[in-house]
């Protein structure tokens, strides 16, 4: 199914003459946009589709090290690999469902 996605974006590319890398861009941040709001992710996620085999690969971002004092923010996040199966919306979140 991944190869058929792939070929379907290649013929819109040519078709509506868009830049293949351009619109593999666009649909990642898109993705990570729908991943962040559906399923709630505090701190976002990550998203990265092979442009070859049209595998996606979605991480959820986690702060790393500690908050600063002043604001409380993370000044670095990691991407930990994500594993839709294991929570869903509306879900809380343990230690056990990050990577």
């Amino acid at each position: 199914m991944a190869g058929n996605v792939i070929e379907a974006l290649e013929a819109l590319c040519q078709e509506k003459h868009i830049d293949r890398q351009d619109l593999l861009d666009r649909l990642e941040k898109s993705l990570e946009r729908s991943y962040k709001e559906v399923l709630h992710l505090d701190y976002g996620a990550q998203v990265t589709i092979d442009p070859e085999s049209g595998k996606v690969y979605v991480y959820e971002l986690v702060p790393v090290g500690e908050p600063d004092e002043e604001t409380g923010e993370y000044s670095r996040r990691h991407a930990g690999r994500f594993e839709p199966h294991r929570r869903h919306a509306g879900e809380g979140r343990d230690q056990a469902d990050r990577s």
